[in-house]
């Protein structure tokens, strides 16, 4: 069983006109209920990745908050959030618009040290 999940969802589920945010937030809470019940001692981290921008960033943040608020008052106090710094382009891109190999590193170096502190990974 793990100990941490981290889930990076939002870029997608905004990438074309008409999504709801209504139910967005649904889902996603869907999403967490199956995922904890799959493992059920592990922290969840609910990510916004670096694809995002703009309305979409926003919108995906103020959901995935919305959502970890909710769960906490729910009394699952092992969810929490990350924000990953937006790709501009300086590191280059993958294909179709997706995070380049420079641009995934930098993803995992802003990542790695909140899941140690989180964790109480040492080196």
């Amino acid at each position: 069983m793990p100990d941490v999940v981290c889930i990076n969802l939002g870029t997608n589920d905004t990438s074309t006109p008409g999504y709801d945010t209504n139910r967005l937030y649904n889902a996603y809470l869907a999403f967490h209920k199956t995922v904890r019940n799959n493992y059920p001692k592990a922290k969840i981290v609910w990510l916004t990745g670096c694809m995002l921008h703009g309305e979409s960033l926003s919108l995906v943040k103020n959901t995935l908050d919305r959502l970890s608020d909710t769960l906490h008052k729910a009394g699952d106090l092992e969810v929490y959030r990350f924000d990953m710094t937006p790709q501009t382009g300086e590191l280059g891109y993958g294909a179709s618009w997706h995070p380049s190999l420079l641009q995934q590193q930098r993803m995992a170096d802003e990542l790695t040290p909140f899941l140690r502190k989180l964790m109480n990974w040492t080196d």
